[in-house]
């Protein structure tokens, strides 16, 4: 999936909804898909005048972990008014800190939006706004290339398929 494409659209439909302090839950900077959610992240503020906060940027690499990180970016005098959480457990995870440990409603306090299409995002009230992966067109296209190895034909050099994700 087009990690970086997918974080602008995230932060693309935060903007339009009306955000401009606008966090980014970061998984972990070993992951490449999260490095590259964090750069898109970047980019896309950016594009639109908004210098990149480092207030506005915890690490949350899964859920379940410390959530200090999250509740004092979010009780700091200028906190976000949106997050995009680099993946959909995060994102939910955060929705349940913040209504549990300070309140705070989705979207109505404090808006996030998700990154996988996860099926856990439909299960939470409200569902979770998500960045959807084309998990089914990625699975056909590398079924497609096994059975094209099996077969002993040549795949093209390099083999690289990247496809894009939708605003769910």
């Amino acid at each position: 999936c087009d990690n970086l494409a997918g974080a602008r659209l995230a932060v693309e439909h935060l903007h339009a909804l009306g955000h401009r302090r606008i966090g980014h839950l970061a998984g972990s900077p070993q992951s490449l898909a999260a490095a590259d959610r964090m750069l898109g992240y970047r980019l896309s503020l950016e594009q639109h005048g908004i210098a990149p906060n480092p207030a506005w940027l915890c690490e949350i690499t899964h859920p379940g972990g410390d959530s200090q990180p999250l509740l004092d970016m979010i009780t700091q005098l200028e906190p976000p008014t949106a997050l995009f959480a680099w993946s959909d457990d995060v994102g939910v995870w955060a929705m349940r800190q913040l209504r549990e440990k300070l309140g705070l409603r989705t979207p109505e306090d404090v808006s996030i939006i998700g990154f996988d299409g996860a099926p856990i995002g439909d299960q939470v009230t409200p569902r979770l706004s998500s960045i959807q992966q084309p998990i089914y067109a990625m699975a056909t296209r590398g079924v497609a290339m096994l059975a094209s190895l099996i077969r002993g034909e040549p795949l093209e050099e390099p083999v690289i398929a990247v496809l894009g994700p939708h605003n769910g």
